[in-house]
């Protein structure tokens, strides 16, 4: 495909996952929070958003922006932008690092707890007395997965791929309805990108038409 072709193209895709309208609309209105249990039951967690056959659909058009073998990915639009000479490609430029930003920086789930270096005491060392105990906490550091991490977690072990089974299994397990909703939190800001993109596409389009 040429240029045109694949701006046209990646609006396109696009265009699809703007057609899901019950489900961006869901995405809108999606939140996580605990039943009060009934008398003697165990609280419940309950997450409102997306159907997953929605969520599915939408993924199938996601991968194109994604996956780098593509034409109309994000990664390849770039290439696209860099032979213009319009200085619209700043503004993809700065979209796309918004994009990136934002997928590596921290999400709100936790992977791992470890001792900091300076930590000398193991676990096994720590016996019961609660002051070594509050050391041992004050010592150690909460490592963060990153919102890329779950993600490509989701994606390539559940929803499209079984490529990161493990990976998608171990968040899950641990976080439950709360990963769901931190995923669909993170899949309603890639698109919101995209349809950035789409829009600036669009004005580029008709600029070559002149």
């Amino acid at each position: 495909m040429n240029d045109r072709d694949i701006l046209e193209a990646f609006n396109e895709k696009a265009d699809t996952l703007k057609s899901f309208d019950r489900m961006i609309e869901a995405m809108n209105k999606i939140k996580v929070g605990i039943k009060n249990p009934a008398e003697g039951s165990h609280s419940e967690a309950i997450l409102e958003g997306p159907d997953k056959e929605s969520i599915h659909a939408c993924i199938l058009n996601i991968r194109f922006f994604m996956q780098n073998n593509e034409e109309i990915s994000i990664y390849n639009l770039n290439k696209v932008y860099e032979r213009l000479s319009n200085p619209k490609k700043i503004k993809f430029k700065e979209i796309r690092q918004s994009l990136n930003t934002y997928l590596d920086a921290p999400s709100s789930l936790s992977k791992t707890i470890t001792p900091r270096p300076s930590l000398l005491q193991s676990v096994n060392d720590i016996r019961d007395d609660i002051f070594e105990i509050i050391d041992f906490i004050n010592s150690c550091e909460v490592i963060f997965y990153t919102n890329r991490e779950i993600f490509d977690a989701f994606i390539y072990g559940d929803l499209s791929h079984m490529t990161k089974r493990a990976e998608y299994q171990k968040i899950h397990k641990s976080y439950g309805h709360f990963s769901i909703f931190v995923f669909w939190t993170i899949l309603r800001n890639f698109m919101r990108h995209v349809f950035d993109i789409q829009e600036l596409n669009s004005e580029v389009l008709r600029e070559l038409s002149e």
